[in-house]
């Protein structure tokens, strides 16, 4: 097994505020597609269209990140009673 590779993406979050930042978003009737992804100073922004939202996250996330907005509903549901979540 070799190291952790320098561009990994990694974060963790808290998974309640995670989730409540996606539910707030995913209800926006926003035509965008995408869902950007950005890490900075200890804190995930998560935007679709002009709006945004920031979490507290500690981790390695190099660059911002897209995501179908399909991907925000399904983690929502899915994340909702679960212990912290990891952003792989």
């Amino acid at each position: 097994m070799q190291g952790v590779d320098p561009n990994a993406f990694r974060l963790d979050v808290d998974t309640s505020e995670f989730t409540r930042a996606l539910k707030d978003l995913r209800r926006l009737r926003v035509r965008a597609d995408l869902v950007h992804l950005k890490y900075e100073s200890g804190m995930l922004t998560v935007s679709i269209g002009k709006t945004s939202q920031d979490i507290p996250a500690a981790g390695t996330w190099p660059q911002t990140v897209s995501v179908g907005r399909d991907w925000v509903e399904a983690l929502a549901k899915h994340s909702a009673n679960r212990l912290p979540v990891s952003i792989p």
